[in-house]
């Protein structure tokens, strides 16, 4: 039994690692061939290319976005959180945080599904959202 656990262990590790490399030939060779890096979660899907966000060069892995490149397309911060209100409770608008300036890729995210930060404290810390759904 105690063999038959090394071996799944060892296994285990060995496919992680396999992973780890192949993961980065996939990156490589989609720089190689001009493509994006990992394929695009969202509405950018197969519409953008990598420069659109990343800038001329070829983009690493682990480069971020800053807002900037964001702003170029969907406008300035004020005119897309009148576009974002929503209607029935407009205190509750994600581009006009109350913690201010917050980077766009902390929600959004190209190439892997994105994630609402608000929810970061007003969800794990039973923080009440008036109107919200209490946990």
């Amino acid at each position: 039994m105690k063999r038959f656990r090394l071996i799944l262990i060892f296994v285990f590790l060995l496919a992680v690692v396999a992973y780890m490399g192949f993961g980065e030939g996939l990156i490589q060779a989609a720089k190689a061939a001009g493509q994006t890096a990992a394929p695009q979660q969202s509405q950018h899907a197969g519409k953008i290319d990598c420069a659109s966000c990343h800038g001329k060069g070829s983009p690493e892995p682990d480069s971020t976005v800053e807002n900037p490149r964001c702003l170029e397309c969907h406008g300035p911060m004020e005119e897309l959180a009148k576009r974002s209100e929503p209607a029935d409770f407009p205190d509750r608008n994600p581009h006009k945080s109350h913690l201010g300036d917050i980077a766009c890729t902390v929600c959004h995210h190209e190439h892997s599904p994105s994630a609402v930060y608000c929810l970061d404290c007003h969800r794990n810390f039973k923080m009440k959202i008036p109107g919200g759904k209490e946990d």
